[in-house]
C-alpha cells in the first residue's frame, strides 16, 4: 500500500516520528502503488493521486489530515472510465491540472477533470499509443519540462519489471502545442540507443534546471540529453552517460 512519514521536521531523529498507511481496507484498490503525484490545490487541500498495478489509479482526498482516516474520501479509475489500462507506472499533472497516466500496455492515458476529480461526470479522456507516435505502449516514466512538453519513459517488453531486450525503445517526446485533446496539431520525436541513449528501457525522468533530460535506464546507468532547447531538432544534442563504473 501507501505510508506517510511525518518526521516533525527532524528527519535524523526518529523519536517523533508519525506514520499513517492505508491499503485496500481503507480504499486503496491494489496493495502494488507504482507511482504517486500529489496536486496541491490550497494549503489545506492536496489530492493524492496512485498508480496502481492492477488497480488504476486511486485517489484520496484526505481533507488536509492524513493522520485522521474518519474523513478521507476515495475515487477510483479504471478502464471502465477510459484509463487505457488498469496497470498504472507514472503519473504527471501539468500546469493545467490536467493528469497524465503512464501505463503498461496502453500507453499514455489523459484525464481532464475539470477541477472536480471527486465528480466523473464531467471527465474527459483520451490516449495516446504507438499508432500515435509513442514509441512503444509501456510506459514507465513521464516528465513535462517548462515549455509543456510531455516527455515519455518507453519499453516494448512487459512485466512487473522492464525486461529484455533492453534497447527494444526509449524516449518519446510530445509537443501537443497546448490542445491535448486535439492530435491533429501533435508533433512527435523520439530517442533511441542509436542517438545516445544507453539502453532503450527508461525508468525514469528529470529536468534540470538547465532544461537537460536526465534518464534512468534498465540496465544502462543515467543517461543525459541536452538538446540545446531544440528538443525536435538532433543534430546539436549531446549525451552522457553514468554508470557504476563512474561512481
Amino acid at each position: 500500500g501507501v505510508s506517510v512519514l511525518d518526521d516533525g521536521g527532524t528527519p535524523f531523529d526518529k523519536t517523533d516520528d508519525t506514520w499513517q498507511t492505508f491499503n485496500e481496507a481503507d480504499g486503496l484498490s491494489n496493495y502494488n502503488v507504482n507511482a504517486v503525484a500529489i496536486q496541491t490545490i490550497s494549503p489545506t487541500l492536496a489530492y493524492k493521486w496512485f498508480g496502481v498495478h492492477y488497480g488504476g489509479v486511486s485517489l484520496l482526498d484526505d481533507h488536509g489530515t492524513p493522520f485522521n482516516k474518519v474523513d478521507d474520501t476515495w475515487v477510483t479509475f479504471t478502464p471502465a472510465d477510459g484509463l487505457t489500462s488498469n496497470r498504472v507506472y507514472a503519473i504527471r499533472i501539468d500546469a493545467a491540472g490536467r493528469k497524465w497516466f503512464g501505463t503498461q500496455g496502453g500507453g499514455v492515458s489523459l484525464l481532464d477533470d475539470n477541477g472536480t476529480p471527486l465528480n466523473k461526470d464531467d471527465d474527459t479522456w483520451t490516449s495516446f499509443t504507438g499508432q500515435d507516435g509513442l514509441l512503444a505502449d509501456n510506459v514507465y516514466a513521464i516528465a513535462i519540462d517548462n515549455a509543456g512538453l510531455k516527455w515519455f519513459g518507453v519499453a516494448s517488453s512487459g512485466g512487473t519489471r522492464p525486461s529484455l531486450p533492453l534497447d527494444a525503445d526509449g524516449l518519446s517526446v510530445l509537443d501537443d502545442h497546448g490542445t491535448p485533446f486535439n492530435k491533429n496539431d501533435d508533433t512527435w520525436q523520439s530517442f533511441t540507443t542509436a542517438d545516445g541513449l544507453a539502453v532503450g528501457v527508461v525508468t525514469g525522468i528529470a529536468i534540470d534546471a538547465h532544461g537537460r533530460k536526465w534518464l534512468a535506464t534498465g540496465a544502462g546507468g543515467v543517461s543525459v540529453l541536452d538538446d540545446h532547447g531544440t528538443p525536435f531538432d538532433k543534430t546539436d544534442d549531446t549525451w552522457t552517460t553514468y554508470t557504476s563504473a563512474d561512481g
